[in-house]
């Protein structure tokens, strides 16, 4: 295999190079990484700090909201089974 501008073309030689040749190239090709340097790891840092603090927050108050959603029911429930209960007992 030859490396011409970062392109792999096979080559028409020995078999015994290439698998040389197609590792080599992969490792030494330009990967496009981009760096941010300080500033961008502190902006990373802020960012994943913030949605943190967002996560527990929800997940701290969501119980208290679906507890009344629960609650409320149960309780309209209770009301009619408890009337039901006395209208039985003064209807005897």
């Amino acid at each position: 295999m030859t490396v011409d501008a970062g392109l792999i073309r096979p080559s028409v030689g020995g078999i015994g190079a290439r698998p040389f040749f197609f590792l080599s190239s992969f490792v030494m090709q330009p990967t496009g990484l981009e760096t941010h340097g300080p500033l961008g790891t502190f902006w990373v840092a802020a960012g994943l700090i913030s949605f943190y603090i967002a996560l527990i927050w929800i997940n701290s108050l969501l119980p208290l909201l679906i507890n009344a959603l629960f609650t409320i029911p149960v309780t309209w429930l209770q009301d009619y089974m408890n009337d039901r209960k006395a209208a039985k007992a003064a209807g005897k």
